[in-house]
């Protein structure tokens, strides 16, 4: 694909770093201006190393943080994609999992999504055509141990893509999610050092996975710009495995 986002503003949240940084950079190599969103301040530097790029500072959890998502999409001319890949990873046996690490998991990963939808929903109902990619997870098929709430946050990203997907279909937007395997980024350090390390990490990776590597996030972005552009104009409500084979 070349140039297929010319000129459609990209709505990437969760964009410091990681998968997200990684779609934001694939996304503007296909012509699209990202408008990267984090909590984190570093994501203006990101945005700056990024062609094209913005960035606001906001916590997608709350309605003032995506309030100034939308003022600043809107001034941008409106988004067209939203990329809903904010999340934190939270692990633990469900026995002594605290629920204030519950509530947040949700509160990001499942409400972080809900108000960002909700606060663009008017510029993307605008726009001709408009896509919506929810950054879920291969445990949000099937569940992990120790990862209870992120397993089940992540579901639930998946039902909202489904069900979403209907509800916006008359509109013309579609709605899909990406659900990546192991992804070789910081992110997932919590759960590595859950399995004992490094070391252990690699053998899980090498025993369970068909390809018998982690992703890099770029094969996760690849899959993202596949499902906001039009190469996928037929697809909606779907939740996409980018997991090396273990679905």
């Amino acid at each position: 694909m070349t140039g297929v986002l010319e000129g459609r503003v990209a709505v990437v949240t969760g964009a410091t770093a990681n998968i997200g940084a990684a779609t934001a950079r694939r996304l503007a190599a296909e012509g699209a201006r990202p408008l990267l969103v984090d909590v984190n301040p570093a994501v203006q530097e990101t945005a700056a190393s990024i062609d094209g790029s913005t960035a606001v500072v906001a916590d997608v959890s709350s309605g003032s943080g995506v309030a100034d998502v939308a003022s600043e999409a809107g001034r941008l001319g409106g988004a067209g994609i939203l990329v809903n890949n904010a999340a934190v990873h939270r692990v633990g046996p469900v026995d002594t999992f605290s629920q204030e690490d519950w509530d947040e998991t949700f509160a990001v990963n499942v409400r972080g999504a809900f108000l960002t939808v909700q606060a663009l929903l008017e510029q993307l109902r605008a726009s001709k055509p408009a896509a919506i990619v929810n950054t879920s997870s291969q445990v949000g098929l099937h569940g992990a141990p120790g990862a209870t709430a992120y397993s089940a946050s992540k579901g639930a990203l998946i039902a909202f893509t489904k069900a979403l997907a209907l509800e916006l279909a008359p509109d013309g937007i579609r709605v899909n999610a990406v659900c990546p395997g192991w992804v070789d980024t910081p992110f997932n350090d919590p759960a590595i050092a859950m399995l004992g390390g490094r070391e252990a990490h690699a053998r899980l990776v090498h025993d369970s996975v068909p390809l018998g590597r982690q992703a890099r996030p770029e094969e996760i972005a690849a899959a993202t710009l596949y499902l906001v552009s039009d190469e996928s104009s037929y697809m909606t409500g779907q939740a996409l495995p980018v997991d090396g084979g273990i679905t």
